[in-house]
């Protein structure tokens, strides 16, 4: 089994960030070759002002079809931080009108860009803010965003197993931010599935999972051949889905110190 303990170190040079967003060069390193990821989280300050200037025409029609205020805004900041996700991992300087992320048979994103292939994006949104990341279709990865919420702890506590709950209690971590850290887990398997949340949470039981100063990893009792890493930045917790014989080199992981600066810049936009 791979553990967090040994993910390589990635330089704090790999984490960039703009008033707008900030984005994470992660490594999936396999057995064979290293793989990139991206990471880009953001608000959604300005971005219903400027959106014709980064929608695709496909995206702008789907948006215009929206009628809800919250369902508009979440639409923006999924799109916004996933094509920044997807323009870092294309490593060019690419108008973002150039990249379409339209909805596929299971309302799982699909990325299309002139003269790029398999490249594939996990999108989540949360309060106003999104999160988003950019991979190649081989390692499939998952991400997800929530809210910490102290008056949603028995419903979060309803929808873990036994065992679940009896990790929470061992977590170093509040019970709400535990309680979270975990659900984060169980819904980006989901988005990896491409299942959302249609089949019951227990399906999604998290086990062996440890902690470490700032962030908690683990696996999946009926998918072992996934792997999970969460951490708090601020009022949210983060998950990401990897593949079990994959060590995922993240610059969070490497430094405690990142988290506070990487919420800190996330409120200044939200």
């Amino acid at each position: 089994m791979v553990s967090v303990d040994r993910v390589k170190r990635t330089r704090l040079n790999h984490i960039r960030s703009s008033p707008e967003r900030i984005t994470c060069h992660l490594r999936l390193h396999t057995a064979n070759r290293y793989e990139r990821a991206i990471m880009t989280v953001c608000g959604l300050a300005g971005k219903r002002e400027r959106a014709a200037e980064w929608l695709h025409p496909s995206e702008a029609a789907y948006l215009d079809k929206l009628r809800f205020v919250k369902r508009r805004q979440s639409y923006l900041a999924g799109r916004y931080a996933a094509k920044h996700a997807v323009a870092a991992w294309i490593g060019i300087d690419i108008p973002l009108q150039r990249i379409a992320i339209r909805h596929g048979q299971f309302e799982q994103p699909i990325v299309t860009v002139d003269g790029h292939s398999n490249i594939q994006v996990s999108i989540t949104h949360c309060d106003g803010g999104a999160a988003a990341i950019a991979f190649h279709e081989a390692n499939p990865l998952g991400i997800d965003m929530e809210l910490v919420q102290q008056e949603k702890t028995d419903v979060l506590k309803s929808q873990l197993t036994a065992s679940e709950c009896n990790t929470v209690k061992q977590l170093p971590f509040a019970q709400a931010a535990s309680l979270t850290l975990l659900w984060t887990a169980k819904e980006s398997l989901s988005k990896v599935l491409k299942t959302g949340l249609t089949v019951p949470p227990h399906f999604y039981e998290t086990v062996d999972v440890k902690a470490s100063a700032s962030s908690v990893y683990g696996r999946y009792a009926f998918f072992p051949q996934y792997r999970f890493l969460s951490f708090i930045a601020g009022p949210y917790a983060y998950a990401i889905t990897y593949p079990r014989h994959a060590t995922l080199a993240a610059p969070f992981v490497d430094s405690p110190l990142l988290i506070p600066a990487f919420a800190q810049q996330l409120r200044i936009d939200i």
